[in-house]
């Protein structure tokens, strides 16, 4: 017995062990801090960078691209090459500073897929490599500057970088970004918020009973290099089916409303929700709607949860009515109130809470003949 106690005893100590290796990642973040200039900053997510031998760092690649619509004026440098377009390079690694891979400089190499004879996909490609071979500590939460540079001040669209994690089929070089910890001997970068161009915004997805039918409406604006956008269905909010097709309309409104009929939806109930498809392959989801066709009751979806400024209630009602709807706290007290009208088929409803302290609360809708009550988080 005392063997098996032990023996699990040892197990769990290795289990410990290999989270906490698997927990050390450094948290990579894209961002814009103004006057075109771009920072890659890493957060260490766990203890043990800042002690041996997991202070030592290896072989590093960053590679980033922008579209070739952003870049104007074109570079002046035929590539592949060193640009001097892109200035004010710096990196708070001690030890060897990452260097291109065309000429070792400390310099960012430019590149386009053409520049190795395939066909061109409207990006310009930005690389440093090289390694950082001396130790640099970095404590649990603390943030390294991994690399930063600036744009030049015509190229309108700083937020476009977008950190590569993959490699580019056909290319001789590896595209896929990362950075090696040497006392782990693995790659530890944990790309948590790129900077690449949402092609579209969403102002507001409503779906609503139409007799048999279910009316889709969505309204966008911001729309860039869009292909158009599918329509999905889920009979459990999971696993998705698309419905229909609803191409880009090229029309240069600043906001574009487009719909969708749904002729056969479920007999029960129908989760929807929008994917845009973006020419380049990318894609974006809208959020999610439902309509149900099986009972004759009120349900209230509640977005998003946790809350921190605009709570987003979807109601559906199986009648069109008069309702009040009311947020109390944990004591009961009311803090909102406020009177809306219930639509057959659904509607969506829009409470500011921003000025809500933090913590749990509970909402109701009521009219004269239906009650829901839910439950929420404000932070």
């Amino acid at each position: 017995m005392k063997r098996i106690i032990k023996n699990i005893s040892l197990l769990a100590g290795l289990l410990l062990i290999f989270h906490q290796l698997q927990a050390q990642m450094l948290d990579v973040t894209v961002q814009n801090t103004g006057g075109n200039k771009v920072q890659f900053m890493g957060v260490a997510t766990a203890p043990g960078f800042s002690t041996a031998p997991n202070n030592a760092w290896g072989p590093m690649n960053i590679t980033w691209r922008i579209p070739k619509t952003a870049a104007v004026p074109a570079p002046t440098v035929a590539p592949p090459a060193t640009t001097p377009e892109v200035t004010g390079e710096s990196t708070a690694f001690t030890g060897g500073s990452p260097r291109d891979a065309f000429n070792a400089g400390t310099d960012l190499a430019m590149f386009d897929l053409t520049a190795f004879g395939l066909a061109d996909d409207g990006y310009w490609y930005f690389q440093v490599t090289g390694t950082t071979e001396n130790v640099q500590d970095i404590s649990t939460g603390n943030t390294v500057l991994l690399y930063e540079f600036t744009l030049p001040a015509g190229w309108k669209c700083p937020s476009c970088v977008e950190i590569m994690l993959t490699d580019v089929a056909g290319l001789p070089i590896s595209t896929a970004s990362f950075i090696d910890n040497t006392g782990l001997g693995r790659n530890v970068l944990n790309l948590v918020a790129n900077n690449a161009p949402l092609p579209v915004r969403f102002i507001s997805f409503e779906a609503a009973r139409a007799g048999d039918d279910v009316k889709l409406n969505w309204k966008v604006a911001d729309e860039r290099n869009v292909s158009g956008y599918h329509v999905e269905r889920s009979a459990d909010g999971r696993n998705w089916t698309p419905i229909g097709f609803v191409p880009f309309n090229a029309s240069p409104a600043p906001e574009k409303l487009y719909s969708l009929t749904d002729p056969d939806p479920l007999s029960t109930i129908n989760y929807y929700r929008i994917r845009q498809q973006d020419l380049d392959g990318r894609q974006q989801y809208s959020e999610i709607r439902f309509i149900r066709f099986d009972r004759q009751e009120l349900e209230v979806r509640l977005y998003p949860v946790p809350v921190t400024s605009i709570l987003k209630l979807n109601i559906q009602s199986p009648v069109n009515a008069n309702a009040v709807i009311r947020v109390t706290d944990l004591l009961g007290h009311t803090v909102h109130q406020s009177k809306t009208q219930l639509v057959r088929g659904g509607k969506t409803e829009e409470l500011n809470l921003s000025t809500l302290p933090a913590g749990s609360y509970y909402v109701e809708v009521m009219s004269a003949t239906f009650k829901w009550t839910g439950k929420f988080i404000k932070k």
